[in-house]
């Protein structure tokens, strides 16, 4: 009688898994508080030095590590500070970054400010990073004798939504308006969870005995 050979039948399971990790930052706008649009040519000094420092709140809803700003006003300009306050209610007197943008030249925009062009300025800087909360930004001009104006990108309606001070042994105060700024950085990536997407592979093999 003819044999044949045996085979055994075998199956190998095969899983492919495609995890979804949480993806690196990705470099996007964090905190928009305006243009000059809204702000109808008013502007307001904001020197280091000439008895007159204004601030605006920010909040912000997740972590963020902040990198770069931009801002707009008027007058004479040279080297500009931006600080960071935490803020509880009313600024603290010390800031929580100091932060020297350095000469910051102000490209023309068109929009009229008091009779003078208003400027916009960027500047990037050494990442801050910043939790969960509320904070105030102050953009000041630091050259002694100069006269620099922040624009404002709400002029009506919004009294008492901003900050100011003589100078910086001084505790903040409420003032009037918004001002125009945009902050850029990396916000806190999504929680993204493992996500397990099972392939599963039967490969038949066969195997003589």
């Amino acid at each position: 009688m003819k044999t044949y050979p045996k085979f055994r039948q075998t199956y190998t399971l095969v899983t492919a898994c495609a995890c979804l990790t949480p993806a690196g930052g990705t470099h996007a706008q964090v905190f928009d508080n305006g243009d000059p649009s809204g702000g109808f040519g008013t502007n307001v000094l904001s020197e280091r030095d000439a008895f007159n420092q204004v601030g605006d709140d920010f909040d912000l809803a997740s972590n963020a590590s902040i990198d770069s700003v931009r801002w707009w006003g008027v007058g004479d300009e040279q080297q500009f500070e931006m600080r960071i306050f935490s803020n509880a209610g009313t600024p603290n007197n010390a800031p929580l970054h100091n932060i020297d943008l350095g000469t910051v030249a102000g490209t023309p925009t068109g929009f009229g400010g008091g009779g003078s062009d208003v400027l916009e300025y960027n500047a990037d800087f050494a990442a801050i990073n910043l939790a969960p909360g509320d904070y105030v930004i102050s953009i000041v001009e630091a050259t002694a004798g100069d006269n620099w104006f922040w624009s404002a990108s709400c002029e009506d309606g919004c009294e008492g939504e901003s900050w100011r001070r003589d100078d910086d042994a001084d505790s903040w105060e409420s003032g009037n308006w918004q001002f125009a700024f945009v902050l850029d950085g990396v916000p806190e990536p999504g929680t993204g969870a493992l996500a397990a997407v099972g392939a599963l592979v039967l490969i038949r093999r066969r195997r003589s005995a």
